[in-house]
This record gives structure tokens, sequence and C-alpha cells, in this order.
């Protein structure tokens, strides 16, 4: 300031060329940052960078005119000490009050950013989206009131209490909020994936939103679950299996036959069956295979494997078995037990 006294030293003149400067300042910055965001724009809409200075623009062209009719005003000689000290006041809570803006603008960007590069469509909830702008400029306040002295110690004890309450009153939301945000980052399943979660839930998952997950079953039957449950869950992802190195997943379908049956006869009539549903449904032409698993007083347990692309096939391969087994086993005199 006293290098402008010493060039300029009629105050109003002064304060008229500083003032006047800090506009022309500002909007040659504005105007070059809009000509360069444009440009940038017109080349590609995804650089998160450019949106983030779209936010920026605005903030950093008002606090430029704050700071240059505070920096002027500061230069009139009839204002008092007090009068100053407010000025100081205003500029601190101004520049305070837009870096908190500023901060959570860019905070969200770059949350919805995160997402779209997590394939995720669902947009930001407004409990995380107005949850950022809250406490940003809760901080600032806090540190406004500091500035000016005020003890903010039991007003963040008071909060922090009440923080606690809502806490526990909103846990299952909550809890369902942060899982979401898990299965999203960690990806342990994705839309389109064909998954298990036990002998009930079976099917393809169609969304992936922040407090539920929905699966469609074969059957067409939408499962609504949260996402609490699923991040607590044993899955099996067989999209996941299908899609590494494997050629090919192997199945296993159980069965039982009296215990009187001819062993031999009966593992050449599964072993039969199974080849005709691999070839009548065209699955992989890898040899079946068959185990007896356990033998009581009435019946004897067994299992065929049966190698296809897709665990999805299933459904179908033991359903053709089934009729297959029983035509045969028939055929043969062979009792299901």
């Amino acid at each position: 300031m006293a290098v402008f006294e010493g060039i300029i030293p009629n105050e109003y003149l002064r304060f008229f060329i500083i003032f006047i400067g800090s506009i022309l300042l500002a909007n040659i910055i504005h105007f070059f940052l809009r000509r360069y965001l444009q440009r940038r724009t017109k080349e590609t809409k995804e650089k998160v960078y450019l949106r983030l200075l779209s936010v920026a623009i605005k903030p950093i062209y008002m606090l430029a005119i704050v700071s240059g009719l505070h920096f002027a005003l500061k230069s009139l000689s009839f204002l008092s000490k007090t009068v100053i000290i407010w000025l100081d006041n205003i500029f601190y809570i101004s520049f305070v009050l837009v870096t908190a803006l500023l901060l959570s603008n860019s905070i969200r960007i770059l949350l919805r950013s995160w997402l779209r590069k997590q394939k995720q469509k669902e947009k930001v909830p407004q409990v995380i989206d107005k949850g950022i702008i809250a406490i940003l400029f809760f901080i600032a306040g806090v540190i406004i009131l500091d500035h000016f002295g005020v003890q903010t110690s039991p007003l963040l004890a008071t909060l922090g209490v009440t923080g606690l309450a809502v806490g526990l009153a909103l846990q299952g939301t909550l809890a369902n909020l942060f899982a979401g945000f898990h299965i999203i980052s960690d990806k342990p399943i994705q839309i389109g994936d064909y998954i298990q979660l036990n002998p009930e839930v079976v099917g393809y998952v169609i969304d992936i939103g922040w407090r539920a997950t929905r699966i469609r079953t074969v059957e067409n039957t939408i499962i609504i679950i949260p996402n609490k449950q699923i991040a607590e869950s044993i899955i099996t992802n067989y999209t996941s299996l299908s899609e590494t190195k494997l050629e090919e997943i192997t199945i296993g379908i159980n069965g039982s036959i009296s215990a009187t049956a001819n062993l031999q006869k009966a593992e050449e009539s599964i072993l039969q069956s199974a080849k005709n549903v691999q070839k009548r449904l065209k699955t992989l032409k890898s040899d079946p295979e068959v185990k007896f698993l356990q033998i009581k007083e009435t019946n004897i347990t067994f299992r065929v494997y049966i190698k296809v692309k897709e665990q999805k096939e299933k459904i179908e391969v033991c359903h053709e078995l089934i009729k297959e087994l029983k035509k045969n086993f028939g055929m043969e005199g062979i009792k299901i037990s």
C-alpha cells in the first residue's frame, strides 16, 4: 500500500485506480478462463479438471473483486481503525466462505467423476450431496467464530452428541449407504453379473443402488436386497468365474437310487443319460463323470458332473437330465429313491 501512496498521492484517485484495476483484472482472468474452457470442452467433455475449472471461475471472479474493494477502501485515510478492522473481518469471512464453496463443489464433482469411472449411473444421494455442503460450511463457520474469539468447544460438543443421536436413529440407512459405497468401490458384483447369495437368491444383478441391490431371477422375479445384507453375505459370482481364463465350469447335480440297484448298470445309465443331454443341449463335449457319495439302508446318493460354459446353464441341464434319468432308469429297471 505504501508503494501506491508514493506513486499516487491523491487517495481518492488511488481508491478509484485500485478498485477499477481489480475489476478489470478480474474480468480479464474471467474472459481467458472462459475462452479456454469453451475451447477445451469442444474437444472433450470427460476431463475432470474442466468441470473443476467451470465451478471455480465465478467464485474466483467474485473473490478478486472483493479483494480489490478491500484494499481500495483501506487506502482511504479518513476511515477509522475500527472500520479498517471490520473491513479486514468482512474480507476474511468472504475468503473463508468462498473457499468452503469451492471445496464443496470440487468434492462433489470428484465424487460424481469417480462414480462414472465405476460405471455407476445412479446419482449421488441427496444425503451425501447436501451433507458435503453442510459439513464444509459448518467447518467454515467454526473457523470464522474462532477468528472472532468465540469459544467453539461447547458448540462442537453439542453437535457431536446430536450427530451421535442422529447416527443411531439412522443406523440402518447409514449401514446400507456405506455398504453400497463398498460394493461400488470394491466391485464384488457388477450390473449384469449372474450371482448366488443363497439357494433361494440366484439371478442377474440389474441395479446397484446406494441403499439396495436388485436381482432378477430366472423366473423373472425382482428381488430387492439391502446392501448391508449383501456386504455381509458369501457371494458366488459365476460371471466373474466365466470371465477368467477358465474355458469351462463344472456343475454337480445330485440324485439317489435304491440301495438294491446294480451300481455298474446304474453308473452306465447315468453317464449315457448325461451324454444324451450334452448332445441335445450342445454343451461342452467333455466326458461327464458320476461319483457315488453315500450309501444308506434304503438308498445310494450320487452326483453327476457336467462341464458347461456358464453357470446359468445348470437349470436347463438339470431339467433335461432328470427327464433322461427317469426314462433310462425305467428302461433299466433301476428304482429311484
